[in-house]
């Protein structure tokens, strides 16, 4: 079935979790499957204990700030990001961080969000 568009191809049953997924990695076209993106899926998910409470996030992306940086998430590494986790480290002192432009077409509807841990104390 050479040259189909996606919606061409006959839908899948039941995924088993052998079947083959292409993925590019370091500019080479290679081969995956299901079972590998769950396995890495779980491996990326953190586990937070808070108030004394249990929870477990997929946290993409984890950023650790100090006195003095300016993190702008718009035109950065972090433009897509939906969910960040962010730890403090060195003495208090203020961190500034940029959100995106809410009105900007790219943006609406969007949500992020910020996940903290005790390196933030109430001076930091």
């Amino acid at each position: 079935m050479p040259n189909l568009p996606i919606s061409g191809l006959p839908a899948s049953s039941t995924l088993q979790g052998d079947e083959l997924f292409a993925d590019v990695q370091g500019g080479v076209t290679k081969y995956t499957t299901l079972d590998d993106v769950k396995n890495y899926v779980t491996s990326s998910i953190d586990d937070y204990t808070q108030n004394n409470t249990f929870n477990s996030y997929l946290v993409p992306v984890n950023i650790t700030v100090q006195d003095g940086i300016d993190l702008y998430l718009t035109g950065s590494a972090y433009a897509n990001t939906a969910m960040i986790h962010i730890d403090w480290t060195g003495s208090n002192g203020t961190m500034d961080l940029y959100l995106p432009d809410a009105t900007a077409a790219v943006n609406v509807n969007r949500s992020i969000r910020f996940i903290s841990d005790n390196t933030f104390e109430t001076n930091t």
